[in-house]
């Protein structure tokens, strides 16, 4: 894995690498966190009812899959080409919803 590059939304800079698969992102931040503990895994909207983040983040188009733990969050959407058109808007709210230092 290889970093990408890094988005600065606010207070608090959220990076983010390639993964194996072309089409998901894992975002990761210096003393970042994006819930209290466990596990989340979502493949759907109606999976991540309940879960803010996960609810937010379904709520761009090109979302099709999320997997948040307390250090990282993945995001899939629905081709890699998808990346330009929704990044930005990922990583606003992963900073929306994330907790900083």
């Amino acid at each position: 894995m290889t970093a990408m590059d890094s988005g600065s939304t606010g207070t608090g800079i959220i990076s983010y690498e390639r993964t194996p698969n072309p089409r998901s992102l894992k975002f990761t931040g210096d003393g970042v966190r994006f819930c209290l503990g466990g596990l989340h895994s979502f493949g759907s909207p109606a999976e991540a009812v309940g879960n803010q983040l996960g609810e937010a983040l379904f709520a761009i188009a090109e979302v099709t899959n999320v997997l948040i733990l307390p250090d990282f969050a993945t995001v899939t959407v629905a081709s890699a080409t998808s990346w330009t058109d929704c990044l930005a808007r990922v990583l606003g709210v992963l900073h929306d919803f994330s907790e900083h230092p």
